[in-house]
């Protein structure tokens, strides 16, 4: 399954082992993020530490490692889409998801409900996937 992912999904495998960090290690995932969410992850990268109450180290280890998963696009490669994007969506980061998922024409992993409010591409919650997948939580 090919997605563009919503870093708040990241910061969400990074502050819990949970199914989500799961999901992002299924190798059946091809997963896409636009480069601007390396510097937002980095900003919040302190209280996501406090959250998960890892060390500055092990933060930074398992962010490598799940960015492992992902193709970083620059934003000269989608940014034809963000007029588009910005249309539908009035939030500038949302904007830019949105704009990566017209370019690579994906489906966008997301669990914000307003971006959800918009029909020109689709967005999938973590529990979306999770049933599309058919994963057992247990």
């Amino acid at each position: 399954m090919k997605l563009v992912v919503d870093t708040n999904i990241i910061m969400s495998a990074l502050i819990n082992d949970s199914l989500t960090r799961r999901l992002i290690f299924n190798p059946g995932f091809q997963l896409f993020l636009p480069d601007f969410s390396l510097e937002e992850i980095e900003k919040y990268s302190q209280e996501i530490g406090e959250k998960s109450q890892m060390t500055k180290e092990d933060f930074n280890q398992l962010l490598e490692l799940i960015l492992l998963n992902f193709s970083i696009i620059k934003k000269e490669k989608y940014h034809t889409f963000l007029g588009k994007a910005e249309e539908i969506c009035k939030d500038e980061k949302d904007a830019a998801f949105l704009a990566l998922a017209l370019y690579l024409n994906l489906p966008l992993w997301s669990n914000d409900k307003q971006i959800k409010n918009q029909s020109s591409v689709k967005v999938y919650s973590t529990e979306e996937i999770i049933g599309i997948l058919d994963i057992n939580q247990g």
